[in-house]
């Protein structure tokens, strides 16, 4: 069996060491812009050459440390670049190029068609995300928490932050019977606010304030500061905090 691997090998090589070690290096090339690793990229290629072997024999011809060749190969039977069989020790067949090819491409296109229905999905949403100043951001604030009628959700990781500059307003929301739910990483303390339904939550990396899920302001840092109106983005927001 091995003997024939090794014939199959000197037919190439007699074709012309150079051109052999040419083809296979561009192989290799193309295989690592797939994502392959350079011992996968490799192994696949001496066994696409080879046709079928063992973990050690095709190894051994890849230049691939045993120790490794079967961590490889594992995660090429995975990706769906090789196959093998029940027996003992393994035989590894290599999955034609063409079926490769056509199956990852597929994979690509489904990706892509999902991001193209949330692109349409977002741009169907009424509004864009607006930038805002800190002084443009401090007024819409106010105003929005002053004009809720149902329900406020803020989410940040600090809520003296946003407590500091519009605690009157939403007490007086409160005061209106406005559900507000505020989503933070770390207990109120000091800051005095009853009738306001809590969540401690770890992971806050942003600043999200949603207005009767009609509205939403944002920020990252306390820097930049947005606005928008757009309904799928607003449902992003609430899904990614959890309401």
């Amino acid at each position: 069996m091995y003997e024939a691997l090794f014939e199959i090998l000197k037919r190439f090589e007699s074709a012309g060491i150079e051109e052999f070690e040419k083809l296979t290096g561009n192989a290799i090339s193309a295989l690592r812009a797939m994502g392959l690793s350079e011992n996968e990229a490799r192994a696949y290629v001496y066994l696409f050459v080879a046709n079928y072997g063992t973990v050690e024999v095709i190894s051994s011809m890849a230049g691939i440390p045993r120790t490794s060749g079967y961590r490889v190969f594992e995660q090429l039977e995975r990706r769906g670049f090789v196959k093998s069989t029940a027996q003992t020790p393994k035989v590894y067949r290599a999955v034609s190029p063409e079926v490769i090819v056509r199956e990852l491409g597929a994979r690509v296109l489904d990706a892509f068609e999902r991001i193209e229905k949330f692109r349409n999905m977002f741009e169907e949403g009424r509004g864009e995300i607006i930038p805002m100043g800190y002084e443009e951001f401090q007024k819409r604030l106010v105003e929005f928490i002053m004009s809720s009628e149902r329900e406020i959700v803020v989410a940040t990781p600090d809520f003296r932050r946003v407590w500091k500059r519009a605690g009157s307003a939403i007490m007086q929301a409160v005061q209106r019977n406005v559900k507000v739910i505020v989503i933070t990483e770390r207990a109120l303390g000091a800051v005095h606010a009853p009738d306001i339904q809590i969540v401690v939550r770890k992971g806050l990396t942003a600043t999200d304030i949603v207005f009767d899920r009609k509205s939403v302001i944002f920020t990252n840092n306390w820097k930049n500061f947005y606005l928008s109106r757009n309904d799928v983005f607003i449902q992003h927001v609430l899904a990614l905090v959890g309401v």
